[in-house]
């Protein structure tokens, strides 16, 4: 597997606590939101990342769920 892929970048050598950290920072999810973020943070072993976000939603029977999505990542 290459370390770097051209979509999402070093996204895959990010631990899921690590990108967890990263979208604590990010405002609610809502409708109301830009569609993308950027959050940058400190990751154990590698060094300052970047890690990019973008905004979905799920439909329910009576509402709709908005949450962050974790697209890219790649050093700061």
């Amino acid at each position: 597997m290459n370390p770097v892929d051209d979509d999402n970048g070093m996204l895959a050598q990010i631990r899921g606590d690590d990108i967890a950290r990263a979208s604590n920072l990010l405002p609610p999810a809502s409708a109301g939101e830009d569609t993308h973020a950027t959050v940058e943070v400190d990751v154990p072993g590698i060094g300052r990342v970047r890690i990019s976000f973008e905004l979905h939603s799920s439909r329910g029977r009576r509402f709709r769920h908005w949450f962050w999505t974790a697209t890219r990542a790649e050093l700061a």
